[in-house]
């Protein structure tokens, strides 16, 4: 699975080391990244704006004097993009999955001009649809676009849509089964990326939002995730890939993540009467698959710390 870190994004403090052109908290996050173990970089700096493309070739070339991953440009601004793309090294990613973008056909052609990769919505402007229109949209319009652009399949990926768990709760088991099914049902079968961070998004108390990640992680991979953009200095996450990578289940929270993949990939339930809920840890990773599979309402405060 390919692993991109998404820590320079249109925040307090990176806004304001961009608006000052100062790079060494930029590069700082970048070198941090590779150490907790991304294979690609992720710039975000959100909405289009005044001046995004010459934004961006700066930030491109502040990245880029100290890391040699490829790196992932997200923005909803096609000519920012082309503009930039020629100053990417390497296989750069098109991540125009925001939901800010609506002509999708502008970063396919883009994309396919600069033999990058790309990564499209399969819920246009962060709208939740149901499953079968996600799949209509990614098989009858996305995947027949980028090949007509020249992309292959294996440089295309869907995101199959994350709504935040706080506020639109019935999408989280939606989203898993949607890549499953994506993963398995449609002709052409392109791979799959998603914004991981966007489950847990305001989710209280803030500690609880690693373990909604490391769980909705591993239902996403059962359900055959190719990539994910994510926190990877977070290394509950990291551990959560290395376990399912290697079957790993010399724990018992090891062994519940592994069902919880398993499930997901079966398109199955798990039985309670196998979780030791008198176990803390276990009972926390349980009720937390339980609400991302909207068996138990969320609130806030339960799914403690």
């Amino acid at each position: 699975m390919l692993l991109i870190g998404t820590l320079i994004y249109q925040d307090g403090p990176v806004e304001e080391a961009v608006k000052a052109r100062e790079a060494r908290l930029i590069q700082a996050l970048a070198r941090k990244q590779v150490q907790a173990g991304a294979q690609m970089l992720e710039l975000d700096l959100g909405p289009t704006r005044r001046g995004l493309g010459q934004t961006l070739s700066w930030l491109v070339r502040a990245v880029q004097e100290v890391v040699d991953l490829p790196l992932a440009i997200r923005t909803a601004d096609a000519e920012a993009l082309r503009r930039v793309l020629p100053e990417v090294k390497g296989r750069t990613l098109v991540d125009a999955a925001a939901p800010a973008v609506e002509d999708w056909q502008a970063f396919v052609g883009a994309a396919g001009a600069h033999k990058a990769r790309i990564a499209l919505a399969s819920c246009l402007r962060g709208l939740p649809t149901p499953i079968e229109e996600r799949l209509a949209l990614a098989t009858d319009k996305l995947i027949p676009a980028a090949l007509e652009a020249g992309i292959e399949v294996n440089d295309l990926y869907v995101d199959p849509f994350i709504a935040a768990l706080n506020c639109d709760q019935p999408q989280s088991p939606v989203t898993v089964e949607a890549l499953r099914l994506l993963k398995v049902a449609a002709e052409i079968v392109p791979n799959t990326l998603v914004h991981l961070q966007d489950i847990s998004d305001g989710a209280q108390p803030v500690e609880a939002r690693g373990v909604i990640n490391q769980v909705y992680l591993s239902m996403l991979m059962g359900a055959g995730l190719d990539a994910v953009v994510a926190d990877l200095t977070d290394i509950r996450l990291q551990e959560t890939v290395r376990l399912i990578r290697e079957r790993d289940g010399s724990t018992p929270s090891a062994r519940l993540l592994l069902r919880m993949h398993d499930s997901a990939g079966a398109g199955m339930e798990i039985d309670p009467a196998v979780v030791d809920l008198e176990n803390p840890d276990l009972g926390r990773l349980y009720r937390t698959w339980q609400v991302l599979q909207n068996q138990v309402i969320y609130a806030d405060g339960l799914l403690g710390g």
